[in-house]
């Protein structure tokens, strides 16, 4: 389960111009070294579900990251909470 330092790690190394690819194996070569495939796509599917991440399409793919007016809870977001409920 990813933690906090990971969602801040991808957002520090790819700012806020990243765009996630249009297919899965392009996703997972931008994988940031030291964290694994899942975590990391965890943390992108949080950041979707949270609204940090937007696409015209209604899929993860093609979509990037967009600016908040105020800090998002991705903790609340409904991946991280069942992360968490099954991790107890």
């Amino acid at each position: 389960t990813p933690e906090r330092k990971d969602f801040i790690r991808i957002w520090r190394e790819f700012g806020p111009v990243f765009s996630v690819p249009s297919d899965l194996q392009s996703v997972l070569a931008l994988c940031p070294a030291h964290m694994s495939k899942e975590q990391f796509c965890i943390c992108l599917s949080a950041f979707y579900e949270a609204g940090l991440l937007v696409s015209d399409t209604g899929s993860i793919y093609n979509s990037h990251f967009e600016t908040a007016e105020e800090k998002a809870d991705l903790e609340a977001t409904e991946i991280m909470r069942s992360l968490r409920s099954a991790d107890r």
